[in-house]
């Protein structure tokens, strides 16, 4: 049902809406909605909404909202609950989320970084981004921003529960041991 949805390659659903497209290799599904778009490996879900993209290999997800994307290079099980313009590209991550919120982002700089098991639970220009310091390439695997407004995490398990321009970065003067940061840090 619907109106003006296309779909290309093999096993691909798409339940009703308009101006939606699945373009991918298989097995993909969005359910309604508007101008939304899947494109990838196969096994990506967009439940609904208006404008959200799911351009990534396999087993990602979104389930509402607008203008949330999903991009991901080899990457999966990566999840957006709604919001407005949250983004997720997480390459050779895994089991990231955004459960909503304005603007979010889980970010790697390049392909040698890896964040997964990140979440941002919500609030409004909160990122989780991988970092250089010299050769080393430091990813907030683990980490978790509950919401709040311009919170920053870059290490491995840090944890900034809300607030606002809360940051926890890496420190080259008390690193030990090669490519990790401290680590374990709370803001709450």
């Amino acid at each position: 049902s619907g109106v003006q949805n296309n779909v290309y390659g093999r096993n691909q659903v798409i339940g009703g809406g308009s101006l939606n497209c699945v373009n991918g290799y298989g097995c993909d599904f969005i359910g309604g909605g508007c101008c939304n778009r899947i494109s990838g490996y196969g096994g990506n879900v967009i439940v609904g909404g208006r404008k959200n993209c799911s351009i990534g290999y396999s087993n990602n997800s979104i389930v509402g909202g607008l203008c949330n994307c999903i991009k991901d290079n080899y990457a999966n099980q990566l999840f957006i609950g709604g919001g407005f313009c949250n983004h997720l590209d997480s390459r050779y991550g895994n089991n990231n989320s955004i459960i909503g919120g304005t603007k979010n982002c889980i970010k790697n700089i390049d392909a040698g970084d890896a964040i997964s098991n990140t979440t941002i639970a919500g609030g409004c220009l909160n990122a989780a981004c991988s970092c250089c310091v010299g050769s080393a390439k430091i990813s907030p695997c683990g980490g978790f921003i509950g919401g709040g407004e311009c919170n920053l995490i870059t290490n491995t398990f840090d944890f900034i529960v809300a607030g606002q321009c809360n940051k926890i970065c890496y420190n080259k003067a008390r690193n030990i041991g090669v490519g990790y940061g401290e680590g374990c840090s709370f803001i709450i």
